[in-house]
């Protein structure tokens, strides 16, 4: 559907004559000296290309991480593998050229349904969004995807809020939890059905017109609720790690969870279900579960025994099925440095599932088989 020519213009590989071509699973795979270098799949609805930087053996298998073997060469492995290579899609049906490099997504394209992909045609539409210099803008872009930061315990990092900036505290990391195996036992655990690799932190009640701040400052201010983000921002230098700081064991704060789920439960939930919390509960009531989770511990009941507990007024908020970004729109429910609860809503969730409302975080983690804040700050 395009050619070399416009290849140029949107920066992609070019596609040279020497190259291997081969057909994979209806995809055309390029590969040049034992590197897989483009994927191209054209369907009735879409076209796509993808550009990889995958090693191939002799016998164009893949090759994996170290001391792994070499997988076959098929579509799906090929989808799988990681890229920092930059990525075309067009949408044949609703007329629409997507962007996207490492897990950024630039602006859409969009074109008339009779335009005939030319060089000409690719340039007037990039330029009127990016303006005239793109491949300027491109190669930015792939040096930041290529910015890894490393992210710790105790690491402070900046993000923009409006024309101020916030600074947050890392409390703790997901990939460390993951490769070090203390994620909790139970498999329905919101914290083990989250998709992606979250860092839990915690917002100092402080902003600043400037993206840098003294740490031992930060360190004097409030430090707000618990919440998630994905790693990605701050991995990638898009949200700047600022400095160090050594966490105390009052830092240690995980948000907590009201939810229910049962065996077909994926991260959200039964959220999207067209139906009242209590009417899903009893249409599901065999095998539903309804928990409180706090940091790596749960409080579990059957849905029949909570639906004779309840008094209806209990407030479902699963933290598993929120968007991840700091100080996001969810941020309006934060009504302590604690809980995003407030102690009504958290007096009548301990009552139905009879949790003792005088424990703090250790306490419930301890009798509720998770780990406390000395735990976590050992890891």
């Amino acid at each position: 559907m395009i050619n070399n020519e416009i290849r140029e213009v949107v920066g992609l590989h070019q596609i040279l004559e020497n190259d291997q071509k081969l057909t994979v699973d209806n995809a055309i795979v390029i590969i040049r000296e034992n590197i897989l270098i483009k994927l191209i799949l054209d369907q009735a609805d879409f076209y796509k290309e993808i550009d990889f930087d995958i090693e191939l053996t002799d016998n164009n298998e893949l090759i994996g991480r170290k001391n792994t073997k070499p997988k076959a060469l098929t579509l799906k492995a090929i989808l799988k593998a990681k890229t920092k290579e930059l990525r075309l899609k067009i949408n044949k049906v609703s007329y629409r050229i997507e962007l996207k490099l490492g897990v950024r997504h630039f602006k859409n394209l969009y074109f008339e349904q009779d335009m005939v992909f030319t060089k000409e045609n690719v340039q007037e539409k990039i330029t009127a969004v990016f303006g005239s210099d793109w491949l300027s803008t491109l190669a930015k872009a792939k040096l930041a995807v290529k910015t890894r930061q490393t992210i710790k315990q105790g690491s402070v990092f900046s993000y923009p809020i409006g024309n101020e900036y916030g600074f947050a505290l890392v409390i703790g990391c997901f990939q460390t939890f993951r490769k070090q195996k203390i994620m909790p036992q139970d498999s329905s655990h919101y914290l083990n059905l989250m998709m992606g690799v979250p860092l839990v932190i915690r917002t100092f009640n402080y902003t600043s017109e400037q993206n840098t701040v003294d740490v031992q400052f930060l360190k004097q201010q409030e430090l707000l609720n618990p919440e998630f983000i994905m790693d990605d921002l701050v991995l990638r230098g898009d949200f700047p790690i600022i400095g160090e700081s050594v966490l105390e064991e009052a830092d240690i704060l995980f948000p907590m969870s009201f939810s229910f789920n049962g065996a077909s439960t994926t991260y959200a939930g039964y959220q999207a279900t067209d139906a009242s919390d209590r009417e899903i509960i009893k249409n599901h009531i065999k095998e539903i579960t309804v928990r409180f989770d706090w940091g790596f511990g749960s409080k579990t009941m059957p849905a029949k025994q909570y639906l004779k507990r309840s008094t209806g007024k209990e407030l479902f908020l699963p933290y598993s099925g929120l968007g991840m970004t700091p100080v996001a729109g969810y941020s309006k429910k934060l009504v302590s440095p604690k809980s995003i609860f407030s102690e009504e809503e958290l007096k009548q969730i301990y009552a139905v599932l009879d949790i003792n409302g005088e424990m703090l975080f250790d306490d419930f983690n301890e009798k509720y088989n998770g780990i406390t804040a000395q735990n976590i700050l050992s890891i």
